[in-house]
Parts: C-alpha cells; sequence; structure tokens
C-alpha cells in the first residue's frame, strides 16, 4: 500500500481508494508510565489475544459496531471499558556468609556478620522471584555490593560490583532466583 493508495500508479496519479477498515493498534498506559504499550498477541477465530508487559494501568473499551442489530444483554450501553492494573514485581534479595575456616564459619552460622579480616569468608546474593519474558531470564544484571573494613584507623568502605551470576531451577511458584558468590577480599 502506498500512504492509502492501492497501486503506485495510483500514488502518482493521485487516486485516492475508500475502504472500510476495522482500527486495530496498540493501546497505551493511562498512568505515569509512558507509552507502555498493549501488544496484539493472537487474532484467530474472532477472538483476539492482547498483551501487556510495562507497569501501568491499562484500558480497554469494546464498542458495538451495529447498534441496529446487536445489543449486550441488561444493558443499553454501546461500549464497555474495562480497566487491569500491572504492578511491579517485588523481589526478595538475601545475602548469606561462608567461610573455609572453621570458626568463622561456626559464627557465621550463628548469625554473626563480623569476622576477622584475615579470615576467608565469601558472599552469596541471592535475588528471588524473577519471572522471565519470553523462553530466558535476562542474567544481565549487576549488583553493587558494600562492606566496611573496620580496623585501627577510620572504618573504610569497599564496593565490589558482581556480573556473573547462576540462574536457579524454575521454582514451584514458576519464578527463578539469580545468586553470585563473591570472595571478600582478606589477607
Amino acid at each position: 500500500a502506498y500512504n492509502g493508495r492501492d497501486t503506485l500508479s495510483d500514488w502518482n496519479n493521485n487516486v485516492i481508494v475508500s475502504y472500510e477498515y476495522e482500527y486495530c493498534g496498540q493501546m497505551t498506559a493511562v498512568t505515569s508510565v509512558q507509552n507502555a504499550p498493549w501488544e496484539v498477541y493472537t487474532w484467530y477465530g474472532g477472538t483476539m489475544t492482547l498483551r501487556a508487559v510495562e507497569v501501568g494501568t491499562y484500558r480497554v473499551t469494546v464498542k458495538i459496531r451495529n447498534t441496529d442489530t446487536t445489543v449486550w444483554t441488561n444493558t443499553s450501553a454501546t461500549e464497555k471499558t474495562f480497566e487491569f492494573k500491572i504492578t511491579k514485581r517485588k523481589l526478595g534479595v538475601s545475602v548469606s556468609y561462608s567461610s573455609t575456616d572453621p570458626d568463622t564459619e561456626n559464627d557465621l552460622r550463628a548469625g554473626s556478620t563480623q569476622w576477622s579480616l584475615s579470615k576467608p569468608v565469601t558472599a552469596t546474593v541471592t535475588i528471588s522471584g524473577i519471572v522471565s519474558r519470553g523462553a530466558a531470564v535476562d542474567n544481565n544484571v549487576a549488583a553493587e555490593i558494600y562492606y566496611v573494613v573496620k580496623g585501627a584507623t577510620a572504618p573504610q568502605m569497599n564496593k565490589a560490583i558482581i556480573k556473573t551470576w547462576t540462574q536457579s531451577p524454575i521454582q514451584p511458584d514458576g519464578t527463578y532466583n539469580l545468586s553470585c558468590t563473591y570472595e571478600i577480599p582478606h589477607g
């Protein structure tokens, strides 16, 4: 189609062909989320399935096209609007510590969050409640982990950036976990 014309000849000769079309397009969210579109997922056998994946409030209005011969039961309305809300998923984050030093490991298992700077300690960070979009979980996640080194001088804040994650098998609720380990410098 050439901008509403059927052929290049119609375009060149400014011939406009008129057809009756049914409008089908993307609908946008009505909250502060900008341009969060619906997607027409399938349209088969008279059933349209829409999919929305962005956070926001969506409205769908269904209208009767021929009001002379068609009505809804128990109402004189010619259109109905339905509202749907998609909210942010709350993810869980947990941190656990382990050590190859037996005394430090015992202290960590007892709930301690402090250890000697000379002892090896590994932090395991787990993000839970992740849902995949499509076939795979996007594990392109970077996390900044901050830890404090206390000593004879003023406490020092250190930062580690973690980019390599391990994905768990699917959980019973349909979610996944991403975990990473970080060996905290010692010595």
